[in-house]
């Protein structure tokens, strides 16, 4: 079985792009353009989160530490991607897995999202 991806990301072509890329890569994609109700399903969670840390209704580290505060859902891997990382202490305080900033190399990021989902477990 894929791992399942939810994307979170409110730029259209952005979304479309690495929608598509994931799903070649062999990963099954959700897509969500902004931050409200991300687990509409609850019995079919994510392995990872791509989230990008702007979003319209919410801010992405925000809603990571949500994730990770809470106990159905905080051993998912979330990753955020901005354009914008420059408040360290924030960044730390979100609880993320990891930050990418944006311009971001696609293989490098592919090599990143198959290290965690290989090292991760079944929840």
């Amino acid at each position: 079985m894929p791992k399942r991806i939810l994307l979170v990301e409110d730029e259209e072509e952005m979304s479309r792009i690495l929608d598509m890329i994931l799903k070649k890569a062999g990963y099954e994609v959700t897509l969500s353009f902004n931050g409200h109700d991300l687990f509409k399903d609850a019995g079919s969670l994510p392995d990872l989160i791509l989230m990008d840390k702007h979003l319209p209704d919410k801010n992405g580290l925000d809603i990571c530490r949500e994730i990770k505060s809470n106990p159905q859902t905080k051993d998912i891997i979330v990753i955020i991607i901005s354009a914008s990382l420059k408040n360290d202490q924030e960044i730390i305080d979100s609880c993320a897995d990891e930050f990418i900033e944006k311009p971001f190399d696609i293989k490098m990021l592919l090599d990143l999202i198959a290290g965690y989902l290989d090292r991760s477990g079944a929840y």
